[in-house]
């Protein structure tokens, strides 16, 4: 029947494809392969196939890049790539309407074009609005000036988890694609939040791009690994990115040295400038400037950026003219040097490429601009993530002050990377809120430091109900039902409206099962 609506070369359970959508990795949430792939081209063929899944108890979830997992056996798996049209870039009114499969590449490259830009919001894979469709839209670099994905979504064209053709916001009234939102109640939080259905179209919302028409990129080869890498060239009277070095762990110790930190963000913020200002994420960027898995151990036996980057704070400017550019780099270098930070050593840009010193190479574009991971992450081994959700800076400090304990006995046993504290602190609009993430760096293949990594998540985890602290690891299905029921009370009884909503939209109880809780009987 799915062969009939989608075409007999666009759906396959051949052993050979169905590998290729497995993560080999144990949970959690626990992965398993899809029973088949479809790869519809139309909204109309998302329709049918999702009431066929209907009809017949199957239960499905999609994908685009990244999180292929399917939570349960025997679920069939969307891949959107194939829906991959910018539909229309409206200039005067400065919004995009696209498909799940545009990447935030191919957006910005058209965008550009017309002096427009895309705010990279997520960094869980490329594609721009495969996220949203599987309800993990995440944070980017440019949260500072633009916030978070949530707040580019217009109007959208969704497929209920039932197959109905709903469309949302004003174009829901025939009134176009411009507005979220229309009269009662808006339905754009169970896109971003919960992964229900499949979003086939939506707007986002674009910004003024004061760069050129059309990006200068150079080839570079690595002397020493033969990688190629793409530099691409920013106008210098326009763009600038700058990393500081704040007082470090050794100096003030973990607490002081990180509150510091943070009220250096905070005074940025009120300063209200920089599109791009966060604490240094600093194991995730620093090895994907690396062209090999050799040239990243190298780096951290040298045991200098255990040190050296841990309380970094990187800054990057959009100007729309030079005036504006160096207004913006004095307030920022004032306030850096009134906690008595300096600028990182000219080794830590790209000076420093050739002898191996880059923390990341072409950061301005490749990880802030385009919000492009290269997944050199995973390549160097894997790694698990701790969360905590939007709330203050200061809570995003506090949720960081658990690090060190936790992560000692495993550092001391060697069941995972020493990395000190690769966690990260965004501040969202001008400092407002903020958002943070801790990675755990392991090797999932042994099962000893894979079970540490999962340890060590779910005590950040129980510390987040103990303390109340937001928690969002419930979106990526890291809890199981009974825990969430649990949590549920300590955050207004959310698990009893989530209950709710997925029996009335899912009454088949058929869409991306973990991500939603499953109704009662």
């Amino acid at each position: 029947m799915i062969e009939d609506v989608v075409g007999p070369e666009n759906v396959s359970d051949d052993p050979a494809v169905i590998a290729a959508y497995h993560r080999t990795e144990e949970g959690p949430p626990r992965n398993y392969p899809p029973a088949a792939v479809v790869m519809p081209k139309t909204t109309e063929e998302v329709s049918a196939v999702v009431k066929i899944c209907n009809r017949y108890k199957i239960r499905f979830s999609c994908f685009v890049t990244m999180q292929t997992a399917c939570t349960e056996p025997n679920m069939l798996l969307f891949d959107l790539k194939r829906m991959d049209r910018i539909i229309e870039i409206n200039e005067k009114d400065m919004y995009a309407i696209v498909e799940p499969g545009v990447t935030r590449a191919a957006l910005a490259v058209e965008c550009f074009k017309r002096g427009l830009q895309y705010p990279a919001a997520s960094v869980v894979g490329s594609a721009l609005v495969g996220a949203i469709a599987k309800g993990i839209e995440g944070h980017g670099y440019m949260a500072n000036r633009f916030s978070d994905g949530r707040r580019h979504g217009l109007a959208a064209e969704w497929v209920t988890p039932t197959g109905d053709i709903v469309r949302l916001g004003s174009l829901g009234l025939g009134a176009g694609w411009f507005c979220p939102t229309g009269p009662g109640p808006g339905l754009d939080g169970l896109l971003t939040r919960s992964g229900m259905g499949i979003v086939t179209k939506i707007a986002v919302q674009l910004y003024p791009w004061w760069g050129p028409r059309e990006l200068e990129v150079e080839t570079l080869i690595h002397p020493k690994t033969g990688a190629f890498v793409y530099k691409t060239r920013l106008p210098k009277d326009k763009f600038k990115l700058l990393m500081f070095q704040m007082p470090g762990i050794d100096e003030l110790g973990w607490e002081a040295s990180i509150k510091n930190l943070a009220n250096a963000l905070y005074e940025i913020g009120k300063a209200e400038v920089a599109t791009s200002v966060f604490k240094y994420f600093n194991w995730p960027m620093m090895i994907e400037s690396c062209t090999t898995v050799e040239e990243a151990w190298e780096k951290i036996v040298s045991g200098i950026y255990q040190k050296a980057t841990s309380r970094m704070i990187n800054v990057f400017i959009e100007a729309c003219c030079p005036e504006d550019l160096e207004y913006q780099e004095r307030v920022i270098r004032e306030i850096i040097s009134e906690f008595n930070g300096k600028e990182a050593p000219r080794e830590f840009y790209e000076d420093g490429w050739e002898q191996g010193k880059t923390l990341t190479f072409d950061q301005a574009t490749i990880s802030i601009l385009l919000g492009i991971s290269s997944c050199r992450v995973q390549k160097f081994g894997g790694f698990v993530s701790t969360a905590c959700g939007l709330d203050s800076i200061d809570t995003m400090v506090r949720w960081g002050m658990a690090i060190p304990e936790i992560r000692k006995e495993y550092v001391e046993k060697g069941l995972i990377t020493d990395t000190l504290d690769s966690y990260w602190i965004v501040p969202t609009e001008y400092g407002h809120m903020a958002c943070t993430e801790n990675l755990i760096l392991g090797d999932p293949t042994l099962p000893e430091s894979r079970k540490a990594m999962e340890e060590y998540a779910f005590k950040m985890m129980e510390r987040n109900l103990k303390e109340r602290f937001p928690d969002v690891m419930f979106r990526f299905g890291a809890y199981g039902d009974e825990t969430v029921k649990k949590l549920g009370p300590l955050y207004s009884n959310f698990h009893l409206w989530q209950m709710k909503i997925k029996k009335a939209f899912d009454p088949n109880s058929v869409a991306n099962p973990k991500f939603y809780v499953i109704p009662e009987e």
